[in-house]
């Protein structure tokens, strides 16, 4: 669900981006009752006013809602009405197909304006009435506002006065989506003056005089509490599971406050007390911050000039700035406001000329607080903070019998002139940079740094606010709200180097030099890395690997276009060595009494020994000979001749051979 704020906008065509600022003046008409203003799309607005200008007697109010795009130009603008009724508008809401649901009130003679009922309308995105529906109930309803459910049902908040009793109520009546009664029901007899929210857990938050309730779907009240030192508030808002009210204390004017309850009713926060004279709307912005508008009255005369004031999402004041907007130097009001999804804001105010008779204007800010015209810094004084004692409520429902009747609304276009005060166009501008080369297998990001709210076409095709190349060539985009603004860059790639070396041997041992050589050329940088934690920064070197194993020897190459090219080999360094003593004297001296190798790099070796008629005369395997035979007796001292087949780690066979010299 949308809320709509109260305000206005009527203006003639502008051509203008998303990030202008402007303000304007409604010549068409006068106002007599408030204004209401809703976000239709990414960029556009509608606005709801109430007037009585047009061929209507002075005595009967007229309706208008008007479709602005996002250029700032009216799509549409009609006035609705009956041929017997008065109807006022008082709040207005938007559903998630666009559609516009209005409440107000709805008086039945002209010379009673006060014995009112109550209405709703529900108007589709271009302007034609789906349905209206007038309460039947006996008495006076005054509509306060209207709300929706997640559901789709809407409810809507007046003070009933039953004209016998002498007693008003709240009362809140429950309708669906396509205009049925569902319930209508009567709560506390409280003060009037009040406002109603849909929470996001599926409740309803009501604010009447001090007294602040809440109640589910079916209208059970949930908790009640009395809120002593809070005057008018204006609607509230929620923000992280808390609801934010701005108040005036009880006994003082011009002075505001703001303070924040839990779900439950627990009073969270109370802010500093500051300076405003009016208090219209407080609403969430995008940078989790609140703002808070309205008017304030100038130190140096008596004139009344627009007020917001911005705070952190716990109640510390942030800024606060003044807006003189009348061109007449007449006082001026804060209405609401809306912020549009490029942090620009649409705000409303009205230029009082006379009571019940006031223009509309209509301002429009780049940033959130970048306004047009007369803006003014305020170094705003804090005051003491106020005191709030909270009291649980008793408070209970009253169903009542109640109808909805459909009432016939007539549709008129509506001519719509007005006078700009003054106009700064949009600043944004795109650049995708210089002209590009870039390194062979690298992307680029173009971006237009915009962000969502311009419409985008690019010469690939894409419509998205950012692409990624990868391939030579002029690319241009094209950006544009209404205007269209645009850059070009030419794209192109270093042509890329082949890496021209050897590395020989490939295959070595421990005590082999290993020759490197470079042929690329030309190169503004190279390194060789030998892979056992060496680096050469010559062409042409020679390397010794100390151990056994496989190495990955890497060469760079940085080319004088600063791009990078790299290529590895693989060395492999084989470390088997294997020592055959030519004599031993196994004389029991612990010295030299065993004949065996010495190796390395050897996973197995079987030896035999032959005498010096080729006989074989012993056989053993990864051990050595103690010089005995078979039968365990001793070998004479003499000569004899091996043969021993080795298995290296890398499971190559080779057989060595040779003579022993046995010594007794």
């Amino acid at each position: 669900m949308k809320r709509i704020v109260f305000l206005i906008c009527l203006c003639c065509t502008l051509q203008v981006l998303g990030q202008e600022k402007w303000q304007n003046k409604i010549n068409s008409f006068k106002i007599n009752y408030g204004v209401t203003l809703q976000k239709a799309d990414s960029m556009g607005w509608l606005v709801v006013t109430n007037t009585k200008s047009f061929s209507l007697a002075e005595s009967k109010n007229q309706l208008v809602l008007l479709r602005y795009d996002k250029c700032g130009n009216v799509r549409w603008a009609y006035s609705y009405e009956t041929d017997t009724a008065a109807i006022t508008a008082t709040d207005a809401l938007s559903d998630n197909e666009g559609n516009i649901i209005l409440a107000g009130n709805y008086a039945p003679s002209a010379t009673t304006p006060y014995d009112t009922k109550f209405f709703i309308m529900k108007i589709s995105p271009g302007g034609n009435v789906i349905w209206a529906k007038v309460s039947n109930l006996s008495g006076v309803d005054y509509v306060y506002s209207i709300a929706q459910a997640n559901n789709g049902a809407y409810f809507v908040f007046s003070n009933h006065d039953n004209m016998g009793d002498a007693l008003t109520y709240n009362a809140i009546t429950k309708i669906s989506s396509d205009g049925n009664l569902l319930w209508y029901k009567y709560y506390a007899d409280n003060p009037i003056w009040g406002s109603a929210i849909a929470t996001s857990d599926d409740g309803l938050l009501i604010r009447s005089g001090n007294l602040i309730y809440k109640l589910n779907q079916n209208g059970v009240v949930l908790w009640a509490n009395s809120y002593t030192n809070i005057r008018y508030t204006c609607e509230p808002t929620e923000i992280d599971n808390q609801y934010v009210f701005a108040s005036y204390p009880l006994q003082a004017d011009s002075i505001c406050f703001l303070f924040s309850l839990s779900a439950t009713g627990n009073l969270n926060w109370i802010s500093p007390s500051f300076k405003s004279t009016t208090i219209k709307s407080i609403k969430r912005l995008s940078n989790g911050n609140l703002m808070v508008t309205g008017s304030i009255q100038s130190t140096s005369s008596s004139a009344y000039k627009i007020c917001f004031t911005e705070f952190s999402s716990s109640g510390s004041v942030i800024q606060q700035q003044t807006i003189d907007a009348s061109d007449q130097q007449l006082p001026t009001y804060g209405s609401d406001f809306i912020e549009l999804d490029n942090q620009s804001l649409v705000y409303a105010a009205y230029e009082r000329s006379a009571i019940n008779s006031d223009y509309l204007i209509l301002i429009k800010s780049r940033k959130l607080t970048d306004f047009s015209c007369s803006q003014t810094n305020t170094n705003i004084t804090t005051l003491p903070q106020q005191q709030i004692n909270v009291t649980p409520y008793s408070i209970y429902p009253i169903n009542n019998p109640n109808q909805l009747i459909s009432t016939a609304i007539t549709k008129s276009a509506v001519n719509i002139n007005m006078t700009m005060k003054c106009f700064v166009p949009d600043n944004n501008t795109i650049n995708l940079g210089n002209d590009t080369l870039l390194c062979p297998n690298q992307s680029l990001v173009l971006n237009t740094g915009l962000g969502s709210s311009y419409q985008y076409l690019w010469s690939t095709g894409a419509t998205s606010p950012s692409i990624n190349i990868h391939q030579a060539g002029t690319y241009w985009v094209k950006a544009f709200v209404c205007d269209t603004i645009c850059d070009t860059i030419v794209v192109s790639y270093v042509t890329p180097l082949f890496l021209n070396y050897t590395i020989s041997p490939l295959v070595t041992n421990p005590y082999i030099l290993v020759n490197f050589k470079n042929f690329t050329f030309p190169y503004s940088q190279l390194s060789w890395q030998t892979g056992d934690g060496y680096t050469y920064n010559s062409d042409n070197f020679q390397h010794q690997y100390q151990n056994g194993g496989i190495y990955y020897p890497l060469l760079t190459i940085t080319d004088n276009y600063g791009c990078v090219y790299s290529a590895h080999s693989k060395v492999i360094v084989d470390e088997v060595t294997f020592y055959v003593p030519n004599s031993f004297s196994p004389n029991g001296d612990n010295c030299n009494d065993l004949f065996i190798p010495k190796c390395t790099g050897v996973d197995r070796y079987e030896m035999f020994i032959y005498n010096r008629w080729g006989e074989e005369i012993f056989t053993v395997v990864n051990q050595g000979w103690n010089g005995k035979l078979k039968g365990n007796q001793d070998a004479m001292q003499g000569t004899y001749n091996y043969k021993i087949i080795v298995k290296d780690i890398f499971g190559k066979e080779s057989i060595r051979s040779g003579s022993i010299t046995l010594f007794r």
